[in-house]
């Protein structure tokens, strides 16, 4: 008998405890309800401390296949992100492998290294500014260091966005006496719209302007789609369609990727 007892004033003393947002305090002496699980809390349930980190990070993995009228180019990349609050860095590297009539080739491409700062000036409107640099990971004795500026600019109506950026690349690349080519800095710019179809899916359409690394080139022009699909809170996957107006661009390009982000 006395052990029924025992376990029947446990319960009425569990019953009795009530925690609604599980932050260690009961309600009755939970002067802050609904406290986030991410915040740590004082013995009167009011947040001290908030648990979520300001920084943040992504790596992400993608193949995509090109192609022209000539040769057909296979790239596997790898991309690595840091963010905190409105600054990012971006470190890419990609391995390529070309393959056309008489002709193969594979190696590393160019590992780039961008760094970002991000000025909200509305809800509606933002701009990011970039400094970027490429390192010669690309085996050729031509080939040096570059180093590029660059600004974007977002406008969002509801689901609508327009989006525009300009930009310069230096070319440190010099030609040498076994090859006729001559390099040349390079401008650039691109605009576009995008439209957000849900929470977790992201579509756009874009116009891109580049001139050549070549001085006697002509200048690169492509139309781009482009997919953002958020799989769960880390996932995410892109899909990417460029097609070249200019005879100096590549026909056209599928790439796909798949992101991790904590």
């Amino acid at each position: 008998m006395q052990k029924i007892l025992i376990l029947l004033l446990c319960s009425i003393t569990l019953f009795a405890y009530t925690d609604s947002d599980m932050d260690g305090v009961s309600d009755k002496n939970d002067f802050c309800p609904n406290t986030p699980l991410t915040e740590l809390v004082n013995l009167s349930g009011c947040t001290i401390k908030n648990l979520v980190s300001p920084h943040h990070f992504d790596i992400v993995l993608g193949e995509s296949y090109s192609r022209n009228k000539t040769i057909s180019i296979q790239d596997s990349s790898l991309q690595l992100d840091y963010y905190y609050k409105d600054v990012s860095l971006q470190l890419f590297s990609s391995y390529f492998n070309v393959n056309g009539e008489n002709y193969s080739n594979s190696g590393q491409n160019n590992t780039y290294l961008n760094g970002y700062y991000k000025v909200i000036f509305t809800n509606k409107l933002l701009m990011r500014f970039r400094a970027g640099v490429s390192f010669p990971t690309y085996d050729n004795q031509e080939n040096k260091m570059d180093y590029s500026l660059s600004v974007y600019t977002q406008y969002q109506e509801k689901h609508f966005k327009l989006f525009g950026g300009m930009g310069y690349t230096f070319i440190g690349d010099k030609e040498s006496n076994s090859t006729a080519n001559t390099y040349s800095h390079i401008g650039f710019y691109n605009i576009g719209m995008g439209y957000d179809i849900n929470k977790q899916w992201y579509g756009s359409l874009g116009y891109n302007y580049s001139k050549s690394i070549y001085k006697n080139s002509d200048a690169i022009e492509m139309l781009s789609l482009y997919s953002y699909y958020q799989l769960n809170p880390h996932w995410f996957s892109t899909l990417s369609y460029k097609y070249g107006l200019s005879n100096s661009a590549i026909n056209d390009s599928v790439g796909l990727k798949l992101g991790y982000y904590w």
